[in-house]
């Protein structure tokens, strides 16, 4: 695709003659060294399950987000990450980004309502409300005298709600899906 944009273009540091816009739009030469016959031609990013974009040049990938922040708002540091402020992955905006501890992300995250826990994360094989309905069931279910539930009703419990016994021990031991509480709400 041959583009021509009047947005402002910067180089990208760690790619030697691919551009990137303020936007997020990238672009190379083609026929660089043939001015006569040289054009702009668009690198089309892909989009990732993430929603961010994603581009290769020369075998390497890259995140549209990160090359935007590297060429408009400064280098990258190690063990930071760049986020996005408005919570958009695909909104690659120099002024939508900010670098951050993971720590700092993942709050980003919270905030806006896109993190990726319960029903939402990529690998989730059960939904809020089932894990809500075996939590309530754990809640109810007769303990030992030292607190633990009392044999076979883990596996009770796993056969009422379709589930397995290790979902049920580990939501008893508050090991996985502690963001849904019994009641099926983010805690």
């Amino acid at each position: 695709m041959i583009i021509s944009d009047s947005s402002e273009w910067r180089a990208i540091p760690t790619a030697p003659n691919y551009y990137v816009s303020g936007r997020g739009d990238v672009r190379t030469r083609i026929n660089a060294t043939h001015p006569e016959r040289s054009q702009w031609c668009r690198i089309k990013p892909y989009r990732l399950k993430s929603g961010h974009l994603s581009l290769s040049i020369k075998k390497h990938h890259y995140l549209v987000h990160r090359l935007v922040y590297q060429a408009f708002c400064g280098p990258l540091i190690n063990d930071m990450v760049v986020c996005h402020l408005d919570g958009n992955p695909a909104n690659n905006h120099y002024s939508n980004l900010l670098q951050t501890t993971q720590y700092e992300n993942m709050s980003h995250k919270y905030k806006h309502g896109t993190s990726q826990e319960g029903e939402r994360h990529p690998h989730a094989l059960y939904s809020n409300e089932t894990v809500a309905c075996v939590s309530r069931a754990i809640a109810l279910a007769p303990r030992s005298a030292t607190g633990r539930l009392k044999k076979g009703i883990p596996q009770a419990i796993a056969d009422e709600y379709g589930v397995t016994r290790q979902l049920v021990y580990d939501i008893s031991n508050h090991n996985s899906w502690k963001c849904v509480s019994s009641k099926g709400d983010r805690q």
